[in-house]
């Protein structure tokens, strides 16, 4: 196990032992932490941890938040989509506010980012940068067979072209680079090493610190 105090007097994280500490860059702020894994087939993840200027920080406000992703360049642009927000407590009593968005690479595979921010004394940001391996789209493929196997999805129309397959989760659009069925928390447990499972592994580590 390893455990990553995220500040003094602060919560702690307890992590797997596939996570490990990172060196820090040359320009990374006094009091940052990093922590990440590499697995064999050259999938990564990047997570630091530092203290936030609180006049930047997301608010503990959902909506608000959901509005504000919505509108941002990338995501209109298609090149983003949302995946998750909320707002919740760790365990010892902090609220934090969060959110999971897919980003389009250039080599055709997904990058998922994780940005959270803990609202205590001072903002404390944990923000993750989660990549597929050499094998991308398996968690895709693996859950579209599911999914036609077993009749979820339709014929394709002008307002929904994947049938079913893909819609953004909160204003339920389904056109656009929106988060598709694989991405649904369902099936993190059969894809435990996928960047998006991983990225959610690190949330419920700060929900349970």
């Amino acid at each position: 196990m390893m455990r990553v105090k995220l500040w003094g007097g602060g919560p702690t994280l307890a992590l797997a032992d596939y996570w490990q500490q990172s060196a820090l860059l040359p320009d990374d702020p006094p009091g940052t932490q990093a922590f990440g894994y590499l697995f064999s087939d050259d999938a990564t993840g990047t997570v630091t941890t530092r203290p936030y200027p609180a006049k930047y920080a997301m608010p503990l406000n959902k909506d608000q938040m959901i509005d504000g992703i919505l509108e941002a360049d990338a995501v209109v642009a298609g090149q983003a989509g949302l995946i998750e927000v909320d707002v919740e407590r760790t365990s010892s009593g902090v609220p934090f506010v969060y959110s999971l968005m897919k980003i389009k690479q250039e080599s055709g595979g997904v990058q998922y980012n994780l940005t959270l921010h803990l609202h205590a004394e001072h903002v404390q940001q944990v923000q993750g940068f989660f990549i597929e391996g050499h094998t991308t789209g398996m968690r895709d493929a693996a859950v579209y067979e599911i999914a036609r196997q077993n009749d979820w999805l339709q014929q394709p129309t002008a307002d929904d072209p994947m049938g079913g397959w893909a819609r953004d989760p909160y204003t339920g659009l389904k056109t656009g680079f929106v988060m598709n069925m694989s991405e649904l928390p369902d099936f993190d447990d059969q894809f435990p090493a996928h960047p998006l499972s991983m990225a959610r592994e690190v949330v419920t580590a700060v929900r349970e610190s």
